[in-house]
């Protein structure tokens, strides 16, 4: 029986139907792949702001050290300004100097004094604000070292006869005494600034 002339070129219905079937199975994947490249893009951002704020809060822990072990023989931090630190080469990554002031992870200016026997220093800022999960992170991070920590939006250090102090914000740790709502509180603020003072 003689095969007609267009019998190679037309596919029959079954055919059709499963080329078809195959593309909405690739559709299909298609969406699923992007669902799930977008829930690992969210994660990797969140892991990734975590990181950051634990290698800041690591870095200002040894600042708080290098200039314990500076200034101790002369038991007197007075001398303590952004500027001394930077000619010490004693600001490293992820904080920066500007030429002026020094800047933390997440741009903010960073505020630090130094008094007759205590020294204090800020982080965080309304510039490019931490979460709450970055500002509890740095705050837990410094109370093994700190003497006090003042968290929340007007957290800052003092001036005059309390410089080398922090004041404002809430008190989340004074001495031995942690006061666990005032992280909470502190760090839910809009533009949190953990203060921290050492001796």
């Amino acid at each position: 029986m003689p095969v007609p002339a267009n019998a190679c070129c037309t596919a029959s219905p079954g055919a059709r139907h499963a080329s078809g079937f195959v593309l909405a199975e690739f559709l299909l994947a298609l969406a699923v792949v992007s669902v799930l490249i977008s829930i690992a893009a969210q994660n990797y951002g969140t892991v990734r702001r975590y990181i950051l704020s634990e290698d800041q809060a690591s870095r200002l822990v040894l600042l708080a050290a290098d200039v314990h072990k500076m200034w101790r023989n002369a038991s007197d931090y007075t001398t303590l300004t952004p500027q001394s630190l930077s000619q010490l080469d004693l600001i490293r990554m992820p904080m920066r100097w500007d030429g002026t002031t020094i800047l933390d992870e997440w741009g903010n200016a960073m505020l630090v004094a130094g008094g007759k026997h205590t020294f204090a220093m800020t982080v965080g800022g309304g510039f490019n604000p931490m979460t709450p999960d970055e500002c509890a992170t740095v705050v837990n991070r410094l109370s093994s070292i700190a003497l006090n920590i003042n968290v929340g939006q007007s957290a800052t250090l003092g001036t005059g006869f309390s410089a080398g102090k922090i004041t404002g914000g809430l008190s989340y740790k004074n001495s031995a005494l942690i006061n666990q709502d005032s992280l909470t509180s502190g760090c839910s603020q809009v533009s949190p600034v953990v203060a921290a003072e050492f001796n």
